[in-house]
């Protein structure tokens, strides 16, 4: 599975200072209201698609058999978004935006690229100290929109309790000494960040794959082409007013089906009757290979696509569904 990480991390959120730890050693930090912006480019793309999260977050600190348990919850909104996708077939990338100001629209129905593998980094500042601490929360897997997930409680040990994150000993983890000692001080949450995330367009590639008919509507019109080439040349008919323009069908960028008529003359032109073919039928028997090698190549793409796969398969010469227009 093709996985991206954030480049561009937003966002502290300073907290209310909690007192000293209660007589149970529990505590409870919370965090609303952060922004975090994401940047992660899909294979082939030039441009990195972002993503803007607002998000919360709880960390709950207890004790038990005099030992850290320590739970984390998060939740998230997407704010806004820019996706950069490779298209299947004919065209390049495709941007898709919310407004569909600075790129098409997706359609409702089409799931949007999700953060996984949250990391987060909740600070405090310990005045016995006088030296900044982090808790280091992991959330492997976010939910929907919206909707609370909490980790599974960890039991780190007093040695992988707390992180430095200042002084000479930053990065490294606190003795189960003073990590203990500072847990039974006083603690002041400073803010809490997204480390990292990871980010998959998995989910979204194989949907438009299987359901956007655009790509797959102009493989249909320049198939249709070809093979008006070679009943031309085999049979001396006059084309010109026949022929499709492929890139009427780029629009829009998410086609629900083949129009009809479109799919009805290519499977016309793909099978003749005998009456119609008054000459050496070499050019258009030619001409018929190649068209089926078009509408074979786009759906080896799409099965590609859906099955995110390094080995394109599939032969199928379908055009997809055909819709009216």
């Amino acid at each position: 599975m093709a996985r991206f990480l954030t480049s561009l991390l937003l966002g502290w959120l300073a907290l209310l200072p909690p007192a000293a730890a209660g007589a149970d050693g529990n505590r409870l930090v919370e965090a609303r209201g952060q922004s975090y912006s994401a940047s992660f480019t899909a294979p082939t793309a030039d441009e990195p698609s972002t993503s803007v999260l607002i998000w919360d977050a709880d960390l709950h600190m207890a004790l038990e058999n005099d030992a850290p348990v320590l739970t984390a919850r998060f939740r998230y909104e997407m704010e806004d978004w820019r996706y950069l996708l490779p298209t299947f077939g004919p065209g390049d990338v495709q941007v898709w935006s919310p407004s569909g100001e600075t790129g098409a629209r997706l359609p409702e129905e089409a799931p949007r690229i999700r953060p996984s593998g949250i990391e987060m980094m909740f600070r405090f500042y310990a005045p016995a100290q006088n030296s900044y601490v982090g808790v280091s929360q992991r959330i492997a897997t976010p939910g929907a929109p919206g909707e609370w997930v909490e980790s599974p409680p960890s039991r780190p040990g007093w040695d992988r309790t707390f992180i430095w994150l200042s002084g000479i000993n930053k990065d490294a983890w606190l003795s189960p000494e003073t990590a203990r000692s500072v847990w039974q001080g006083e603690l002041r949450p400073e803010g809490v960040e997204i480390v990292q995330a990871a980010w998959s367009a998995d989910e979204l590639t194989a949907f438009l794959a299987e359901n956007n008919m655009r790509n797959r509507a102009v493989a249909a019109a320049e198939a249709v082409n070809r093979l008006l080439d070679g009943v031309a040349r085999s049979f001396g008919y006059e084309v010109a007013a026949m022929r499709e323009d492929p890139q009427r069908y780029l629009e829009p960028a998410f086609r629900r089906g083949v129009p009809i008529a479109l799919l009805r003359k290519l499977e016309r032109l793909q099978n003749l009757p005998n009456g119609l073919k008054q000459g050496d039928a070499a050019a258009y028997e030619q001409a018929r290979r190649e068209a089926g090698a078009i509408m074979a190549a786009m759906e080896r793409a799409t099965d590609a696509g859906e099955r995110r796969s390094a080995e394109p398969g599939g032969n199928g010469q379908s055009a997809g569904e055909g819709v009216d227009e």
